[in-house]
């Protein structure tokens, strides 16, 4: 129980935020009693606030496809299927090596690139890779697996990652974190996201958060992204400048702060970095000059990914020192697990995750994974697998998840 001193020092802090800035997020803050599913409403402003804290312990947050799915974008069958229908029918014209019967043109100019470039890669290459994969999709658990499996193919790599590209730049597009930029003064619409984890995340953290201090607010949190979208720092951006009120520079700087790995890169960087091939979150791939050969030159497979020990590395160090894990909308094949096992027992004291669907004994089976990957201390029935949503996670243990590891 708090001491009278504790309690008023806990009161202190939670007013730091600006009142314009609490009632931001407060306003687009779904009520918790109801779950993920509810509308967002208006509420008191001592209801709106009565719950959560910042992050008192380091937590890392392992994001995979699931997670980003609760703002639109496609997972597992229906990834495989948009890049089955992008890739065909295949047919080329000799002189103009454009594709026809409705394929991408975006996608054409990347293959003229593949013919004309440096990769030096010939037409019949190109069409019975564009066949192969097409035909393989509907019996394949992933595109990133199929590329992994013909890794010694250059052509299948290299059109497997441009229709990644063109099919996750477009989920960008339609997804519910995209808004309209003809206008400059538009921004993102926060009631768009006040169902998902993003919200529910920037909640926790923001709450007894300091304007003066932005950086402190996910001081203690990091990122591991195994999705190709930019999704977690653009609306990381976009909350920090529409909820806290900072400028686009300082909001910029902030997320710069926050550790947030892509181990098998990004279909670009947000021109906002400046740095690599930018490209702007929401771009619409059919209308925009993007690149997307060179986006999907940062596209990674398994395989590449084990050279690149640098990252690897800061990944495990990262895992190594948590205090709590959150696995989001994770898939828990091995090749992922593989990436972030560990060596030597770790110190880790809390473990959640997401397990939409999951059967009891399946998530039994997940809990073993994590404890033998990550080498955690932990018993087994002490991780906890829910079958819930990523949203629905953060609302069962809006509690938990913040607190400080005793």
């Amino acid at each position: 129980m708090l001491s009278s001193s504790q309690t008023t020092s806990r009161e202190r802090t939670r007013t730091i935020l600006s009142k314009s800035a609490r009632q931001r997020l407060g306003m687009y803050a779904a009520p918790l009693i109801g779950g993920c599913a509810a509308r967002p409403r208006q509420q008191p402003a001592a209801a709106r606030w009565e719950l959560g804290a910042m992050f008192e312990s380091k937590t890392v947050f392992i994001v995979g496809a699931g997670a980003s799915h609760e703002v639109g974008f496609p997972v597992g069958a229906k990834l495989t299927e948009q890049i089955a229908d992008v890739l065909g029918p295949v047919n080329y014209i000799p002189a103009g090596l454009h594709y026809v019967n409705n394929v991408p043109r975006a996608m054409s100019r990347a293959v003229n690139g593949l013919i004309k470039g440096p990769d030096q890669i010939r037409t019949d290459a190109i069409e019975d890779a564009c066949h192969r994969i097409k035909v393989a999709m509907p019996g394949v658990v992933s595109i990133d697996n199929f590329i992994d499996l013909h890794s010694s193919n250059r052509a299948v790599e290299m059109i497997g990652k441009i229709a990644i590209s063109y099919c996750i730049l477009r989920a960008e597009n339609n997804s519910r974190l995209a808004f309209d930029r003809s206008n400059i003064y538009n921004r993102l619409p926060l009631t768009k996201v006040a169902d998902t984890w993003y919200q529910r995340l920037f909640r926790l953290a923001a709450e007894g958060g300091s304007a003066e201090s932005p950086s402190g607010i996910f001081s203690n949190l990091s990122f591991v992204v195994f999705n190709y979208d930019r999704a977690v720092e653009h609306f990381l951006f976009e909350a920090f400048h529409e909820v806290i009120g900072l400028e686009e520079k300082i909001a910029l700087d902030t997320v710069k702060m926050i550790p947030i790995y892509h181990p098998y890169g990004t279909v670009g960087t947000l021109p906002q970095w400046d740095v690599g091939t930018s490209v702007q979150f929401g771009a619409d791939p059919d209308t925009q000059p993007i690149d997307l050969l060179e986006t999907s030159r940062a596209i990674r497979t398994f395989t590449e990914q084990t050279g690149d020990v640098s990252i690897i590395t800061e990944i495990k160090e990262i895992i190594k020192s948590a205090e709590t894990i959150v696995f989001l909308g994770f898939g828990f094949n091995s090749q992922n697990m593989d990436l972030l096992s560990q060596q030597n027992p770790i110190n880790t004291k809390r473990i959640f995750a997401t397990g939409v669907g999951m059967s009891t004994s399946d998530a039994n089976v997940v809990r073993y994974q994590i404890k033998n990957a990550l080498k955690v201390q932990l018993a087994v029935d002490e991780i906890v697998v829910e079958n819930t949503t990523c949203c629905g996670l953060f609302d069962a243990y809006s509690r938990s998840l913040p607190s400080e590891v005793s």
